[in-house]
């Protein structure tokens, strides 16, 4: 399982929450210039994370419920690998937006 790999400006990271096997995400130091450019990234991770935990596509809510969790992990790891303040921040305000919405 690879952690955290620095190639001249790509950085990858692999997280293996949830069963999702591992996961290699990578992105360049200017994916986390501006405002905007965190915003895409993280939505590049929430992709990845539903792909990586898409295997529990299914119609039981065990699965559905299952698949949002291991999605959640799997963003969370990401987002802490890359350990950036603004990103973590837009992933606690998504995460915080989440948890209300389901209220």
């Amino acid at each position: 399982m690879k952690t955290l790999a620095i190639v001249s400006t790509v950085l990858a990271i692999a997280a293996t929450p949830c069963f999702a096997g591992d996961v290699s995400f990578s992105y360049n130091r200017s994916d986390l210039a501006s405002s905007a450019r965190v915003a895409a990234l993280y939505e590049r991770i929430g992709k990845k994370a539903d792909a990586a935990c898409g295997i529990y596509q299914n119609s039981r809510l065990f699965a559905v419920a299952y698949e949002e969790s291991c999605v959640a992990a799997v963003t969370s790891e990401i987002v802490a690998g890359i350990d950036n303040d603004r990103l973590t921040s837009l992933h606690e305000t998504q995460v915080h937006n989440r948890v209300a919405a389901n209220r």
